[in-house]
């Protein structure tokens, strides 16, 4: 992308009805992290300009609106973090940069006017009711409609891909063209002429393109410029394309054949400049710094926001220049397009334009979805409830179910053969077809009857019969408002698929062939439930040596190939995946091994330490040791990985946080049938992973974090968070692992390791 120029406001649709200035998208969690692209957008919805003079954010961030800082009727504001980064990636200029950053988990944005009274406000989150792509997906978070309440999270969306098909606004060798002599400047001011409302006077002439004189390409030109040669060096050219309701895209193509240089505007905004022109305000008889490529098409991609587009008339504004008074060639042709769309691309934000959510008409607001119990035992009935608002009316709210009876279970994604595993590993799952199978549905009542409380206060019920023991409950809701609107939850965007419980008579004694151990003494520690089916378990696991995947197979081995639900305290994460762990050990033996689970974005378990309490951070990943001896194959029950990181947080060395855990793999229909035969799977160190998470959790500053793999020298390969300011190349990984010796200087050594820490190490 070749993006020059600024903008901070522009005008796009009308027609809200709530009328004042909007908190209307928030991009919180940039992708890739140090990309530092935060903004906070602000929309005018009423009927005048506001004067944001003295306008001020003070709580998530701070920062003051400068004194003259105007936004137009349906216009908007962007206030980013670091404004370069957001030129630099969307060519979209932007007030800042404001102090303070946008918490990635949630937190309150409060917009407040000069004489301190709150303007606007939203309390957002990163999980369900708020949209979850927008939590380090790519997408921000776009208000549905100015309109709606913004501190609802169902007013809200993630950012899409707006998949429109290829468009030509102006075709090559296109009509419509008007243009002018560079004999003088075009207008006073001297760039008025870029702009849409501009007048042209007699001295514009109607041609179509291509447009120029001489040998340029294979260009013919019909009729060609006469009298250029030592008389003028630059001429004007302008033209108007039209955008249908609905579709201003987030990123148009120009392509174009030039004889030499070039400045582009859009509705007055400089969108692009060749690299041959010189930075800054260009006057008629400048000169462009070289000849441009004549013999070749070349193109450039330019946001929807830094062109300032819009719905209805555009116009495209060009000044063209040639290498001097005496050339003997000067030409221009040109395309503007809408391409075809990145289906595979991440979303991204929309700041400046319409946002790709946009829609007059409201959907309904589902929020405050729960059951009770938490975890029913066999012979309880389970109460679900949800709040639904709709400013149309509510018509019907459904509950759709799906009981998943143990040993039956249904992963919404199929794992890929050991065969297709190894040959492409990062290629998507297929999705489960059996997933969308065998859902019943049932209506949700707010009449005060029976499983309701208290008919209407917006609060729908429904009661679900008692399943048998270790049924995982799956549930989605589906509402439709009084207009035939119609909204189903989870989202979209939710990795979950589903709200869910687990019903569950609770964990019984353990019998062994040493003894029975009670139900308490095995509940000591956490107690974890896992529901696969058990072909991918065995899969996974690999007991068959045609199912292990080689020790050097990096992608196949971290690839996470299975769906599990994983249970705790009585909370279902369903839908989430899991793989093994380990390099050399991985394989070892035919007892338990090395588990891996990665929960789902916006659904991250908290869980106890050894001494029962809540750790500060919730997990994304939980990474557990079969607790054997890679090395001398015998039992070390964790121990001496335990003490170890125990010791070493003691003394000041951060190491991830340890605990035990009593896992029970529900594969078979039956609880138990023999020692080895059965949930129960037996006790797993767990041990916290190397992430953004490690680093909060331990007070550490949010620097390039790496985790050192054998036979793995590549950073990129080993990095676990890459710190917003800091290098993105890995280069500090490699310095430290190649450069780190003793030959080198106490001067470079002490500006490159941080030895306080090293000594406690």
């Amino acid at each position: 992308m070749n993006i020059l120029g600024s903008f901070t406001i522009v005008v796009a649709f009308v027609g809200a009805t709530q009328a004042g200035i909007v908190i209307n998208e928030i991009h919180y969690n940039s992708r890739p992290n140090d990309a530092q692209d935060e903004f906070v957008e602000l929309y005018n919805s009423g009927d005048n300009p506001v004067d944001l003079s003295g306008w001020f954010f003070n709580d998530g961030f701070d920062y003051t609106f400068p004194v003259g800082t105007q936004i137009g009727v349906g216009g908007y504001v962007v206030v980013a973090k670091n404004p370069a980064a957001l030129l630099g990636r969307y060519g979209l200029g932007a007030l800042g940069p404001f102090d303070g950053g946008l918490s990635g988990e949630g937190e309150r944005i409060e917009l407040r006017r000069a004489d301190g009274s709150v303007a606007d406000e939203v309390n957002y989150q990163d999980n369900f009711p708020w949209p979850t792509a927008a939590g380090g997906a790519g997408s921000s978070m776009e208000l549905i409609y100015p309109g709606l309440d913004n501190d609802l999270g169902g007013s809200w969306r993630s950012s899409q891909i707006v998949v429109l098909p290829k468009l030509i606004y102006l075709p090559e060798d296109g009509p419509g063209w008007r243009w002018r002599a560079g004999t003088s400047e075009a207008s006073s001011p001297i760039n008025a002429w870029t702009e849409a409302s501009f007048v042209e006077d007699g001295t514009w002439v109607a041609q179509t393109l291509p447009i120029g004189f001489g040998r340029v390409g294979t260009q013919s030109f019909n009729p060609p410029i006469t009298g250029m040669v030592g008389n003028y060096t630059s001429c004007f050219f302008r033209n108007e394309f039209e955008i249908v309701d609905g579709e201003v895209p987030q990123e148009i193509l120009l392509r174009y054949l030039l004889d030499d240089g070039m400045v582009v505007y859009i509705n007055g905004l400089e969108v692009f400049r060749t690299d041959n022109m010189a930075a800054g305000p260009l006057s008629y008889d400048d000169e462009s710094g070289g000849s441009g490529d004549e013999n070749n098409w070349q193109e450039t991609s330019i946001t929807g926001g830094a062109a300032g587009l819009k719905e209805g008339t555009n116009v495209i504004a060009i000044h063209a220049f040639n290498t001097s008074l005496g050339s003997n060639d000067f030409g221009l042709n040109i395309e503007l397009l809408r391409p075809e769309p990145n289906t595979e691309a991440d979303p991204e934000p929309s700041a400046g334009l319409v946002n790709t959510v946009f829609s007059e008409v409201a959907p309904p607001s589902i929020r405050q979805v729960s059951h009770f119990p938490k975890q029913p035992a066999v012979g309880d009935s389970t109460v679900i409830t949800a709040k639904v608002t709709d400013p149309d009316g509510v018509a019907s709210v459904r509950l759709e179910v799906q009981a998943v009876a143990p040993g039956a279970y249904v992963p919404a994604f199929l794992a890929k053969t050991t065969r297709a595993l190894l040959s492409n590993p990062t290629a998507p799952r297929a999705e489960n077809p059996a997933y969308e199978q065998n859902w019943t549905s049932r209506l949700m009542t707010d009449d005060g009857i029976g499983a309701d409380e208290v008919a209407g206060d917006g609060v729908y019920s429904a009661i679900l019969e008692s399943r048998a023991n270790r049924t995982l409950v799956r549930y989605r809701i589906t509402v439709e408002d009084s207009g035939g609107e119609t909204v189903r939850v989870p989202y979209a965007d939710d990795e979950r698929l589903n709200f869910a419980y687990f019903q569950y008579d609770g964990i019984p004694d353990y019998q062994t062939n040493v003894g029975t151990f009670s139900s308490s003494e095995v509940q000591s520690v956490p107690v974890y439930h896992v529901l696969t089916t058990a072909t991918n378990f065995n899969q996974a696991v690999g007991y068959n040596g045609s199912d292990q995947i080689s020790r050097d197979n990096y992608d196949a081995r971290s690839e996470y190939n299975w769906n599990c639900t994983f249970v705790y305290e009585g909370k279902v994460f369903d839908n989430m995946k899991y793989r093994l762990r380990q390099r050399n050990a991985r394989y070892s033996g035919s007892g338990k091994r090395s588990l891996k689970f990665r929960f789902n974005r916006g659904n991250y378990p908290t869980f106890r330490d050894m001494n029962g309490d809540k750790y500060t951070e919730p997990w994304k990943f939980l990474s557990t040791h079969k607790m054997l001896s890679s090395r001398s194959n015998y039992y070390t029950w964790g121990l001496f990985q335990a003490t170890n990181h125990l010791m070493w947080n003691l003394t000041g060395t951060p190491a991830p946080y340890t605990h035990w855990g009593h896992f029970r793999i529900v594969q078979g229909a039956e609880e138990y049938t023999t020692q080895h035969v059965g949930d129960y799977y037996g006790m797993l160190l767990a041990m916290e992973e190397y992430d953004s998470r490690f680093l909060d959790s331990h007070d550490m500053e949010k620097g390039n974090l790496y985790k050192l793999i054998s036979g793995r020298t590549n950073g990129k390969d080993v990095q676990r968070y890459q710190g917003a300011e800091s290098v993105a190349n890995a280069s500090d990984f490699s310095t430290i692992i190649n450069q780190l010796t003793p030959a080198r200087d106490d001067n470079w050594l002490r500006e490159q390791v941080n030895w306080d820490s090293w000594n406690r190490y």
